[in-house]
């Protein structure tokens, strides 16, 4: 039984879709025949020239449901491509796939929608599911559509491959674990995922159906170590979609990246999309001590990567050491926060000294470092606020970028913050940009201060932002602060 795995805007065009290469490396682990499509790279290419500006990180919005100026950017793009949607709709059921499955993020579903919808009207037969991040949260309105037949949530590797063997032997796919069905969807049973405890037994990715020259770093890869997170920060989705937190072997790394680099001779970078790089550090200097080796024999040609990491004070100035000679070149630590206080009631239990110590760490071993702040949570005062200032202040010399949140502080569901208002003082509104906090006077306008202050701050100190953030926030601000008024009228 044939499979069709399909992207669809917008999504990263920097490199080839790491979801996809990875079920399609199962899937054909299995002996299933595999046609990859990421019309998310080819619509991009293929769209008018005006309308590429939309992939731009700070559109993300764009493609979601109508803006407050009424402007709706998805009917807009499928009638002016009219012809090229209809040609991949084509190119997909000509590959006779009987199942079709569609990864769905924010920022794809409403394409994946209308994809799956044209797919379904000209053939009736075809098996739609959707996976992916957004179908963990939004499942219950995924299968009201009926053109959608399955929503696989959490992990999709065991799932399609059990989804797939169902269908083939004519079994009832409301069984499979993580499976959301019409018949299903009422069921406590039907929400529990399909996990993999064992990373290591899974085959590498495959890339094969990718075309490297259509992405902005055709040199570069997508891996994954780890899967979920140590920590249990309480605005983070990321625990309920990944659960517990598990590492494959230094060795599994290893031979992945050893694996892409002999499939692929043009290769020479790897982006890891883990939570955390850091979170088993036996598994990560294994895999530092087997990159080290192969490099100075000659066994590897030269590579580098790069990840997110989370603070943590047993990463002395020799593993920092270690990670630059192994091939890291740029690490994105997550701190959130100058304020110890606010870092605490975030739950990253860690301290400010040691956030301090990491850095400096870094930056002697020749390691690029970003760091990620948030403004306004709902427990931070003006007071939090100076200290996050003088944060960057004292550690301006081993920050090379800032990444302020374009949200500042959002509360989504899923969360514990979320699940949790009460707790942390949150007065009025669900809404994850609009509610208030502090009597009031933790509020959208004062997140926007903050983020402003911060910024200027950040750039007065040498530290780059990235432009594409503040271009984001400024060109919403406005509409942001009127829709905010608005809702404050209507309380």
């Amino acid at each position: 039984m044939k499979v069709a795995l399909v992207l669809c805007p917008a999504w990263s065009i920097d490199m080839p879709h790491l979801a996809l290469g990875l079920l399609s490396s199962n899937l054909r682990k299995e002996g299933r025949e595999v046609a990859v499509f990421d019309l998310n790279v080819k619509l991009y290419h293929q769209c008018k020239e005006h309308y590429k500006v939309l992939w731009r990180k700070e559109n993300d919005s764009r493609w979601g449901m109508p803006g407050r100026d009424g402007e709706d950017t998805v009917p807009m793009f499928i009638q002016e491509h009219e012809e090229i949607v209809d040609y991949y709709v084509g190119r997909i059921l000509n590959t006779g796939a009987s199942i079709i499955g569609l990864s769905v993020y924010y920022t794809t579903e409403r394409m994946s929608l209308e994809i799956a919808r044209r797919i379904k009207a000209r053939d009736g037969s075809r098996v739609i599911v959707f996976g992916g991040p957004q179908c963990f949260m939004s499942y219950r309105k995924m299968i009201a559509y009926e053109f959608v037949d399955a929503v696989a949530i959490g992990e999709g590797d065991l799932t399609i491959c059990a989804l797939v063997s169902a269908i083939e032997k004519g079994e009832d796919i409301s069984g499979c674990a993580g499976v959301i069905t019409k018949k299903n969807v009422r069921s406590d049973v039907s929400r529990d995922p399909c996990v993999v405890d064992d990373l290591d037994a899974l085959p590498p990715a495959d890339f094969s159906d990718f075309v490297p020259a259509e992405y902005l770093f055709p040199n570069s890869l997508p891996v994954l170590f780890s899967r979920g997170c140590i920590k249990r920060c309480v605005f983070c989705t990321g625990h309920g979609f990944w659960g517990r937190y598990r590492c494959g072997s230094g060795s599994k790394l290893f031979n992945d990246i050893s694996y892409h680099m002999g499939q692929y001779p043009d290769v020479r970078s790897f982006q890891f999309y883990d939570l955390l790089v850091n979170g088993d550090l036996r598994a990560l200097e294994d895999f530092c001590d087997l990159a080290i080796g192969a490099l100075g024999k000659g066994y590897l040609r030269r590579f580098n990567w790069s990840a997110q990491a989370v603070v943590r004070p047993d990463m002395g100035a020799e593993l920092w050491k270690k990670l630059r000679q192994a091939g890291c070149t740029h690490m994105a630590l997550g701190i959130e926060s100058g304020s110890q206080k606010v870092v605490n009631d975030m739950g990253k239990r860690f301290r400010i000294e040691d956030a301090d110590k990491n850095l400096r760490y870094a930056r002697e071993a020749g390691i690029r470092i970003s760091t990620n702040f948030m403004f306004g949570f709902p427990t931070e005062s003006r007071d939090d606020f100076s200290d996050t200032l003088e944060f960057l202040r004292r550690n301006k010399d081993f920050i090379d970028e800032v990444l302020p949140s374009e949200s500042f502080c959002s509360i989504d569901k899923g969360t514990y913050l979320y699940g949790h208002a009460e707790e942390f003082g949150i007065l009025s509104g669900s809404d994850s940009i609009f509610w208030e906090a502090g009597e009031g006077a933790n509020n959208l306008p004062e997140r926007i201060r903050r983020f402003e202050e911060f910024c200027l701050a950040a750039k007065s100190l040498g530290i780059d932002v990235p432009a594409s953030v503040e271009e984001k926030v400024g060109s919403n601000k406005e509409l942001w602060l009127r829709a905010y008024q608005m809702q404050k009228e209507q309380r």
